[in-house]
């Protein structure tokens, strides 16, 4: 492994990359996934990289959407709108709260 310039604690990650969710690496995920990581220790950065922004968005779309149908909830309960509501303002930052929240809770 040191010379794929891979740490001990990289394997997990180097399996995760390879597989495709089963368990288990098969020849051509393999092949296919050793080509991807061409170019050594920069490859295997970008891919952690991607993979930690792709479950961190995924994380930040399920909130957003929990939070829509609260929204949507609590608004089809009102029966006046006031001009804050109008401009979004308290569900605007509540949201950025929240997003933040999740960037700072997330496994990654």
């Amino acid at each position: 492994m040191s010379q794929l310039e891979l740490e001990y604690h990289d394997l997990l990650s180097l399996f995760e990359f390879l597989d495709n969710g089963d368990g288990e690496i098969t020849l051509t995920e393999f092949i296919e996934g050793a080509a991807r990581l061409r170019g050594g220790a920069k490859a295997l950065d970008i891919w952690r990289m991607e993979t930690k922004l792709e479950v961190l968005f995924e994380e930040v779309l399920n909130i957003l959407k929990v939070l829509k149908v609260q929204h949507n909830k609590a608004g089809s309960r009102r029966t006046s709108v006031t001009s804050a509501e109008v401009k979004g303002d308290d569900s605007v930052t509540a949201t950025q709260s929240i997003v933040q929240d999740v960037f700072n809770n997330s496994l990654y």
